[in-house]
């Protein structure tokens, strides 16, 4: 039997690229004598038809025929001339089909046959050597075939049951029929040597058969479809060979809906693996890194992402699924990923090596010392600016120049710091032992000083108990200055009573003078004020008057020019009214018009008076305002004078007061015996020792 297969159009691409161009090489199967090739047909580009030849055997022949079953797209069943009881026979096997083969992966009881249907071939039996002729008419090979599936009575009770199942198993596993009839190619005479002859030699009739067959394989075999109705590609039928071989070496019946489902997600897998590998090969040879901004990468990302998904959709089985559209997705996103780190990297290290070329004088000049001087550091912030300028200024740095170039001045930084630390702990050891030297000589001179301390101590001792005996004599003489000082201060305080009370009894005269004064000053600017404010609204009354007259005028003057526009109005339009009509329509026009010239006076009048009342408010307010800022002023300066003469007139009585206060606040506070001794030897005794020496010295003269 040979089995022929369409594989889709659309997938020629991806056979070749799996090494498998339409199953180009020969596919032997273990379990028989099966192989087959890749013929090129005329059908559309970008298809080929696959060939398997299987030879029968009777161990595996069953095995053999579902094999060619589930691989083909078009079955052709060859047999040699015999009666059709005995053709019919031949293919006794199909009744047991359903024991060899399962479409669904879970069916409860037994599959119907529409099932199978979907998965079977297209039929085409093709007879050998047989020249179709019914009596002496010749019939077609269609009513040959027609004749052959419907039940024949003279079948024996024997063979009736087994060829009427088998004529059930044709017409329900096989849907489209098709037969050929074949006469011998040649003599008999060269049948031996066929392989031999040429074309030209062939029988007419038999050639004209084998262009018959050959063209309705080529036009009417269909492509090979999976359950998803998605077309087989040279790849997947070397995938389903392969899974249906395991199949059967492991003693399991084989299952297209299993065997299809492997099949597809191999090929959505392997379309996964190609659209994301031409998506890294067009991003390594389109991608220079590192690319001068984030967006460059990502358009060029952008744009062998969309080929990518293209690539996909024109290899994946089933273009509804999402699950390995979203398995891209995720490929692609981590390919981007990786690229992205990659321009990362390349940018660090262009970055990097720019960073240490321009850093290289510099660091010449820091081993050198230079920028570890006092006042030297402007000098280093200078030449560290220079260099980040000459660094911006190198082209194709990356993405990362901003991060590299704070990273490394961050690291320099740190060093300039340690460098800087490390020159100042060196002063600072240096300064600590100047420290140490100065401290020791400070330490000797602190001895030297204290031992004089204890010469001077000693002789501040012998001079206190001196003083102690000096105060022991000065205590009585404290005591009758007490007793004196306590006189003085009574007869001050008296004397400083009645001096403050006639300052007062002058000072309140005199406040009282320039008060009624002031009162009478106020008075007499309000009386002003009150006559100019009168003054002023009388004008204003008056000049409101005058406008009023002038406006009442005017509008009389208006009015009048329009009563007699009017009138001579309504004498042109209104000539035939009667003259009772024309006299009240004009007193009521008049009346109309004095009441509209009434209501426009009088809403003027008022405007122009609440204006003129707002005027004079805004003037009384100002002038109230000056007079009291005046009155002020004038108070501030009297009460400045008051007391200027105060403080001129009573200096001499205030430090009086201010020392009894002192003396009064000494008496009421009680100090201790030592700061007592203190205060009276300060204010008493040392004048009064003062006054003994000066008369012993007069006395020995």
């Amino acid at each position: 039997m040979d089995v022929v297969s369409a594989p889709s159009v659309q997938t020629w691409g991806d056979a070749g690229a799996a090494g498998h161009r339409g199953a180009g090489k020969v596919l032997r199967c273990e379990c028989g004598g099966g192989r087959g090739g890749s013929i090129p047909p005329p059908r559309p580009p970008r298809s080929s038809l696959t060939r398997l030849r299987a030879q029968d055997d009777i161990h595996n022949d069953a095995w053999i025929f579902t094999l060619a079953l589930l691989l083909s797209s078009t079955l052709v069943y060859n047999s040699m001339r015999t009666d059709s009881r005995t053709m019919l026979g031949s293919l006794c096997f199909l009744t047991d089909l359903k024991n060899y083969v399962r479409v669904r992966a879970q069916v409860d009881g037994t599959e119907p046959a529409d099932e199978f249907a979907r998965v079977f071939p297209d039929f085409v039996w093709v007879v050998r050597d047989f020249r179709l002729q019914e009596g002496d008419r010749p019939i077609s090979a269609d009513e040959y075939l027609d004749q052959i599936l419907r039940p024949q009575l003279r079948f024996t009770l024997l063979n009736y049951q087994g060829n009427k199942q088998v004529q059930q198993c044709l017409r329900s596993f096989f849907p489209h029929h098709k037969m050929f009839m074949l006469e011998r190619p040649a003599a008999d005479r060269d049948l031996a040597q066929l392989e031999l002859l040429r074309e030209d030699q062939l029988q007419p009739r038999f050639r004209q058969q084998e262009e018959a067959f050959c063209q309705h394989i080529w036009k009417e075999a269909p492509v090979k479809m999976l359950l998803n109705s998605s077309p087989v590609t040279g790849r997947m039928l070397a995938c389903l060979v392969e899974t249906y071989m395991a199949a059967i070496s492991a003693g399991s019946v084989p299952c297209v809906e299993s065997v299809h489902t492997a099949v597809t997600e191999a090929e959505n897998i392997a379309a996964v693996e190609a659209a994301v590998a031409e998506y890294r090969r067009g991003m390594k040879q389109n991608l220079v890194l590192p690319t001068a901004s984030f967006s460059a990468l990502m358009a060029v990302h952008q744009d062998w992402k969309k080929r990518a998904i293209t690539l996909f959709l024109s290899q994946v089985v089933d273009k509804t699924e999402q699950h390995h559209q979203a398995l891209l997705m995720d490929k692609l996103e981590v390919a981007k990923e990786e690229f992205c780190r990659r321009n990362e990297e390349a940018s660090e290290q262009r970055c990097w090596a720019v960073l240490r070329e321009l850093w290289l004088d510099m660091e010449l000049r820091m081993q050198r010392g230079d920028y570890v001087a006092p006042g030297e550091t402007r000098l280093f912030l200078k030449d560290l600016k220079r260099m980040q300028e000459e660094y911006k200024r190198r082209p194709d740095k990356g993405v990362k120049a901003e991060a590299v170039l704070e990273k490394f001045l961050r690291v320099k930084g740190l060093e300039m710091t340690e460098m800087w630390l490390d020159r100042v702990d060196q002063q600072c050891k240096a300064v600590l032992a100047e420290a140490r030297a100065a401290t020791q000589a400070v330490v000797k001179q602190l001895e030297e000083h204290q031992q004089q301390q204890v010469v001077e101590m000693s002789k501040m001792w012998m001079a206190k108990e001196m003083v102690e005996l000096k105060v022991c004599f000065l205590e009585k003489q404290q005591k009758e200055m007490l007793a004196e000082v306590t006189a003085a201060k009574k007869v001050v305080e008296k004397q400083l009573e009645e001096q403050q009370q006639q300052q007062q009894q002058v000072m309140m005269a005199e406040v009282t003078a320039v008060k009624k004064a002031m009162e009478k000053q106020l008075e007499e600017q309000q009386q002003v004020m009150m006559a100019e404010v009168t003054a002023v609204k009388k004008a204003m009354e008056k000049q409101l008057e005058e406008q009023q007259q002038q406006q009442q005028k005017v509008m009389l003057a208006e009015v009048t020019a329009a009563k007699k526009a009017v009138e001579k109005q309504l004498e042109e339009q209104q000539q035939q009214v009667t003259l009772a009509k024309l006299t009240a329509g004009r007193e009521a026009a008049e009346a109309q018009l004095e009441e509209q010239q009434q209501q426009v006076m009088l809403a003027e009048v008022t405007a122009v008076m609440k204006a003129m009342e707002k005027q004079l408010e805004e003037r009384w307010q100002q002038w109230a305002q000056q007079l009291q800022e005046e009155q002020s002023l004038v108070l501030s300066q009297r009460l400045e004078e008051l007391e200027v003469r105060l403080q001129e007139g009573h200096g001499r009585e205030a430090a009086a007061l201010q020392q009894v206060e002192l003396m009064q606040e000494e008496e009421q506070t009680v100090p201790s015996w030592r700061s007592t001794l203190l205060k009276v030897l300060d204010k008493v005794v040392v004048p009064i020792l003062i006054r003994v020496v000066n008369s012993m010295v007069n006395n020995a003269a």
